[in-house]
């Protein structure tokens, strides 16, 4: 009986002890993969805009595709461009930077994009381990690079704003429907003061039926070009768009960062600013309040901008992007957010 009073005592003062302490996850948000003793094979340091393809490293296009498997933080390349086996590397599309990757039932869609010989507007689709040119019909967009591209309404994806062929950036929005290959432009016609202003490197996420833009790069603003930090709900029940009240720890002006959506929640990590500065900070946004918050505490990666975000249950994936002008990463990082609210 002493015996186990004495054991019942230490677990209650363990527990209080953890208790003090927080659960450990509150106490290291973001983390690294596990080290291995033979790292695995994993794609060149890169400032990719999708998770897995493309993108390009200092002044060099890629035109790879890779898989990661998050359970056994394994890396895989699916596909090359400039690989001569029919296996793994049959004809698809040229290397290129700042372009799309949307998953739609089992297929991924690539958009856009630029080359050493210009901007690209082609689509093509990922299906069955291999790459095929997809029919653009309907009120096709100009091509552009550094967009955004979401998934919405399970076969659509809506694309907004980028930098177009004649240098400029555009506020354009352009729907892609996935099962019949047409575009729809909604805001064909309408007055530039109904819109936001064009920008390209911003950030978009699907929360419900609202599309959420957030910051961003205009060359042609203030005559030498600047950084956006305002906030655009675009309705896309009626196509109408209007500009965010934003209150709370506002992220300063930027471009280049990652947002990724767990609930109501809209995470923010990363991206650069004025002065050539580069973030490595944590800001989250509750759509209903209108609020922003900024994580104080855990491990956060160094500062990159041009990185890629996607989500997978309650956690963010980070991959790539540039630590500077002159150095990429590959490395990939993640956050369990329900360790934050």
């Amino acid at each position: 009986n002493n015996n186990k009073q004495q054991q019942q005592q230490q677990q209650q003062q363990q527990q209080q002890q953890q208790q003090c302490r927080g659960p450990k996850s509150k106490r290291k948000a973001m983390r690294p993969p596990p080290a291995t003793n033979t790292p695995p094979p994993s794609p060149t340091p890169t400032t990719s805009l999708s998770l897995d393809n493309n993108g390009q490293s200092k002044t060099e296009g890629f035109g790879d595709l890779w898989e990661l498997d998050l359970s056994t933080r394994q890396w895989q390349r699916l596909y090359s461009s400039q690989a001569t086996n029919s296996t793994t590397g049959a004809e698809g599309p040229a290397p290129r930077w700042g372009a799309t990757l949307s998953a739609v039932g089992g297929k991924l869609f690539l958009y856009g994009g630029e080359e050493v010989n210009g901007t690209l507007g082609e689509v093509w689709v990922w299906e069955g381990g291999a790459w095929s040119e997809a029919p653009q019909t309907g009120q096709t967009p100009t091509p552009r690079s550094r967009h955004s591209a979401n998934v919405c309404y399970d076969t659509f994806i809506i694309v907004v704003g980028g930098l177009c062929p004649n240098g400029d950036e555009t506020s354009d929005v352009a729907v892609y429907d996935t099962s019949s290959g047409e575009w729809h432009r909604p805001f064909l016609g309408v007055a530039a003061s109904l819109q936001p202003p064009p920008r390209k490197r911003h950030s978009a996420a699907v929360i419900g039926t609202d599309l959420v833009v957030f910051a961003g790069w205009q060359g042609n603003r203030n005559n030498t070009g600047s950084y956006w930090a305002d906030m655009w709900i675009l309705d896309m029940e009626n196509y109408e768009w209007k500009e965010k009240e934003q209150k709370g720890a506002i992220p300063q002006a930027r471009a280049g960062h990652g947002v990724g959506v767990v609930g109501d929640h809209l995470f923010l990590w990363g991206g650069w600013g004025s002065g050539s500065r580069t973030f490595n900070e944590l800001h989250y946004f509750e759509l209903g309040a209108g609020a922003w918050r900024k994580q104080k505490r855990g491990v956060f990666p160094s500062n990159r901008y041009n990185h890629s975000v996607c989500v997978r249950d309650k956690e963010l994936v980070v991959f790539g992007g540039a630590h500077n002008a002159d150095e990429c990463t590959n490395e990939t990082w993640l956050l369990d957010v329900s360790s934050i609210y």
